[in-house]
Protein backbone atom coordinates (compact mmCIF):
# COMPACT_ATOMS: atom_id res chain seq x y z
CA UNK A 1 0.00 0.00 0.00
CA UNK A 2 1.55 3.45 -0.87
CA UNK A 3 1.84 6.29 1.04
CA UNK A 4 -0.85 8.43 -0.33
CA UNK A 5 -3.27 5.44 0.06
CA UNK A 6 -2.58 5.44 3.53
CA UNK A 7 -3.21 9.21 3.93
CA UNK A 8 -6.62 8.70 2.43
CA UNK A 9 -7.87 6.07 4.28
CA UNK A 10 -6.55 7.69 7.75
CA UNK A 11 -7.88 11.22 6.77
CA UNK A 12 -11.18 9.37 6.17
CA UNK A 13 -11.11 7.54 9.41
CA UNK A 14 -10.50 10.90 11.15
CA UNK A 15 -13.43 12.27 9.81
CA UNK A 16 -15.64 9.31 10.76
CA UNK A 17 -14.54 9.70 14.04
CA UNK A 18 -14.91 13.40 14.57
CA UNK A 19 -18.46 13.16 13.11
CA UNK A 20 -19.23 10.22 15.41
CA UNK A 21 -18.36 12.52 18.34
CA UNK A 22 -20.08 15.72 17.20
CA UNK A 23 -23.11 13.34 16.66
CA UNK A 24 -22.52 12.02 20.67
CA UNK A 25 -22.03 15.25 22.35
CA UNK A 26 -25.32 16.73 19.98
CA UNK A 27 -27.53 14.25 21.39
CA UNK A 28 -26.01 14.73 24.91
CA UNK A 29 -27.02 18.29 25.25
CA UNK A 30 -30.82 17.44 24.00
CA UNK A 31 -31.15 14.68 26.08
CA UNK A 32 -29.77 17.72 28.68
CA UNK A 33 -31.89 19.99 27.64
CA UNK A 34 -35.12 17.85 27.48
CA UNK A 35 -34.54 16.88 31.47
CA UNK A 36 -34.75 20.45 32.08
CA UNK A 37 -37.25 20.86 30.61
CA UNK A 38 -39.32 18.16 32.83
CA UNK A 39 -37.77 19.49 35.93
CA UNK A 40 -38.78 22.92 35.42
CA UNK A 41 -42.30 23.36 36.90
CA UNK A 42 -45.20 24.63 34.69
CA UNK A 43 -45.82 28.23 34.63
CA UNK A 44 -49.38 28.58 36.42
CA UNK A 45 -52.63 29.13 34.52
CA UNK A 46 -54.46 32.60 34.61
CA UNK A 47 -57.46 31.20 35.79
CA UNK A 48 -55.70 29.82 38.85
CA UNK A 49 -55.29 33.83 40.05
CA UNK A 50 -58.39 35.28 38.26
CA UNK A 51 -61.93 35.93 39.05
CA UNK A 52 -64.39 33.28 38.69
CA UNK A 53 -68.17 33.81 39.82
CA UNK A 54 -70.37 31.53 41.66
CA UNK A 55 -74.26 30.99 42.66
CA UNK A 56 -75.36 28.86 45.85
CA UNK A 57 -78.42 27.75 47.05
CA UNK A 58 -80.08 25.96 50.49
CA UNK A 59 -81.92 25.74 53.48
CA UNK A 60 -80.96 28.06 56.43
CA UNK A 61 -82.08 27.86 60.21
CA UNK A 62 -82.73 30.90 62.44
CA UNK A 63 -82.23 31.05 66.05
CA UNK A 64 -83.17 34.28 67.32
CA UNK A 65 -81.94 35.75 70.57
CA UNK A 66 -85.34 37.12 71.12
CA UNK A 67 -88.71 37.03 73.43
CA UNK A 68 -90.99 34.33 72.17
CA UNK A 69 -89.34 33.56 69.57
CA UNK A 70 -88.94 30.62 67.57
CA UNK A 71 -86.66 28.75 65.13
CA UNK A 72 -87.05 29.62 61.74
CA UNK A 73 -86.37 27.63 58.65
CA UNK A 74 -85.75 29.89 54.49
CA UNK A 75 -84.55 29.31 51.37
CA UNK A 76 -81.02 30.76 50.83
CA UNK A 77 -79.12 31.76 47.71
CA UNK A 78 -76.17 32.86 47.62
CA UNK A 79 -73.88 34.59 45.17
CA UNK A 80 -70.60 35.83 44.77
CA UNK A 81 -67.26 36.53 43.06
CA UNK A 82 -63.64 33.78 44.34
CA UNK A 83 -60.43 35.38 43.71
CA UNK A 84 -57.82 32.15 43.30
CA UNK A 85 -58.86 29.66 46.75
CA UNK A 86 -58.14 31.91 49.72
CA UNK A 87 -60.65 35.63 48.90
CA UNK A 88 -64.28 36.09 47.99
CA UNK A 89 -67.18 38.18 48.44
CA UNK A 90 -70.49 37.60 48.07
CA UNK A 91 -74.20 38.57 49.07
CA UNK A 92 -76.69 35.95 50.45
CA UNK A 93 -80.98 36.18 50.18
CA UNK A 94 -82.98 34.17 52.33
CA UNK A 95 -86.84 33.77 52.29
CA UNK A 96 -88.06 33.60 55.96
CA UNK A 97 -90.99 30.99 57.28
CA UNK A 98 -93.40 33.06 58.91
CA UNK A 99 -93.45 32.95 62.73
CA UNK A 100 -94.83 35.62 65.52
CA UNK A 101 -92.79 36.89 68.53
CA UNK A 102 -89.81 37.97 67.65
CA UNK A 103 -89.33 41.17 69.82
CA UNK A 104 -86.45 44.18 68.72
CA UNK A 105 -85.25 47.39 70.06
CA UNK A 106 -86.54 49.79 67.02
CA UNK A 107 -83.34 51.31 65.24
CA UNK A 108 -85.57 52.74 62.34
CA UNK A 109 -89.21 52.14 60.58
CA UNK A 110 -92.45 52.90 62.73
CA UNK A 111 -91.75 52.57 66.43
CA UNK A 112 -89.32 55.43 68.16
CA UNK A 113 -85.52 54.86 68.70
CA UNK A 114 -85.08 52.47 71.72
CA UNK A 115 -88.53 51.15 71.95
CA UNK A 116 -89.72 47.16 71.73
CA UNK A 117 -91.27 46.47 68.60
CA UNK A 118 -93.07 42.89 67.84
CA UNK A 119 -91.84 41.86 64.39
CA UNK A 120 -94.90 39.77 63.84
CA UNK A 121 -93.36 37.99 60.77
CA UNK A 122 -89.94 38.09 60.49
CA UNK A 123 -90.09 38.09 56.49
CA UNK A 124 -86.17 38.51 54.90
CA UNK A 125 -82.33 38.58 55.72
CA UNK A 126 -80.27 40.58 53.55
CA UNK A 127 -76.41 39.66 53.90
CA UNK A 128 -73.11 40.95 52.36
CA UNK A 129 -69.31 39.02 53.35
CA UNK A 130 -66.13 39.35 52.60
CA UNK A 131 -64.87 35.75 53.01
CA UNK A 132 -61.25 34.37 53.86
CA UNK A 133 -60.00 30.34 53.04
CA UNK A 134 -57.98 28.31 54.55
CA UNK A 135 -57.19 24.82 52.27
CA UNK A 136 -56.78 21.82 54.09
CA UNK A 137 -56.20 19.51 51.24
CA UNK A 138 -57.44 19.00 47.38
CA UNK A 139 -60.77 18.89 48.35
CA UNK A 140 -61.41 19.96 51.88
CA UNK A 141 -60.93 23.74 53.18
CA UNK A 142 -62.37 25.96 55.82
CA UNK A 143 -62.83 29.78 56.15
CA UNK A 144 -64.56 32.70 57.95
CA UNK A 145 -66.07 35.76 56.98
CA UNK A 146 -67.11 39.49 58.07
CA UNK A 147 -69.80 41.63 56.79
CA UNK A 148 -73.29 43.19 57.28
CA UNK A 149 -77.06 41.69 57.75
CA UNK A 150 -80.08 43.34 57.55
CA UNK A 151 -83.76 41.69 58.34
CA UNK A 152 -86.94 43.02 57.23
CA UNK A 153 -90.13 42.14 59.18
CA UNK A 154 -93.65 43.46 59.54
CA UNK A 155 -94.63 44.83 62.99
CA UNK A 156 -97.20 44.59 65.19
CA UNK A 157 -98.73 47.67 63.58
CA UNK A 158 -98.81 46.23 60.26
CA UNK A 159 -96.12 48.40 59.17
CA UNK A 160 -92.48 47.19 57.78
CA UNK A 161 -89.65 47.15 60.26
CA UNK A 162 -86.05 46.65 59.43
CA UNK A 163 -82.91 45.61 61.42
CA UNK A 164 -79.25 45.81 60.53
CA UNK A 165 -75.95 45.18 61.94
CA UNK A 166 -72.41 43.49 62.11
CA UNK A 167 -72.67 39.92 61.05
CA UNK A 168 -69.23 36.85 61.25
CA UNK A 169 -69.13 33.33 60.69
CA UNK A 170 -67.41 30.16 60.44
CA UNK A 171 -67.72 27.22 57.70
CA UNK A 172 -66.48 24.71 55.99
CA UNK A 173 -66.57 23.48 51.91
CA UNK A 174 -66.34 20.05 50.96
CA UNK A 175 -64.94 19.84 47.08
CA UNK A 176 -66.07 17.24 44.95
CA UNK A 177 -65.31 18.46 41.16
CA UNK A 178 -62.90 21.75 40.50
CA UNK A 179 -66.83 23.40 40.49
CA UNK A 180 -69.29 21.56 42.50
CA UNK A 181 -69.07 21.65 46.56
CA UNK A 182 -71.33 21.39 49.94
CA UNK A 183 -70.87 24.58 51.84
CA UNK A 184 -71.51 24.37 55.64
CA UNK A 185 -71.56 27.80 57.51
CA UNK A 186 -72.74 29.16 61.07
CA UNK A 187 -73.24 33.41 61.55
CA UNK A 188 -73.82 35.55 63.91
CA UNK A 189 -75.80 38.45 63.06
CA UNK A 190 -76.31 41.57 65.39
CA UNK A 191 -79.42 42.98 64.63
CA UNK A 192 -79.41 46.21 66.37
CA UNK A 193 -80.77 45.02 69.86
CA UNK A 194 -81.91 41.56 68.09
CA UNK A 195 -78.91 38.69 67.60
CA UNK A 196 -79.22 35.72 65.24
CA UNK A 197 -78.13 32.45 65.46
CA UNK A 198 -77.68 31.19 61.75
CA UNK A 199 -76.87 27.38 60.36
CA UNK A 200 -76.87 27.05 56.48
CA UNK A 201 -76.12 24.37 54.04
CA UNK A 202 -75.83 25.24 50.54
CA UNK A 203 -74.70 23.57 46.56
CA UNK A 204 -72.28 26.03 45.20
CA UNK A 205 -71.40 25.90 41.36
CA UNK A 206 -68.09 28.14 39.84
CA UNK A 207 -68.11 29.01 36.84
Amino acid sequence: MSARTLMIVASAAAATLGGGARADEGGGSSAALRAEERRAPAPPELGDFGPRAFVEGGISVFNFTAESSESQIGGTVRAGVLFGRFFAVEADYSQLSEAEGVVVHSASGSGPAGDLVLLREPDRVSTAFARAAWPLSDRLSTHARLGFARLDAENESGGDESAGGAAFGAGASLDFTETVALRADYTRMQLDELEADVGTLVFSVAF
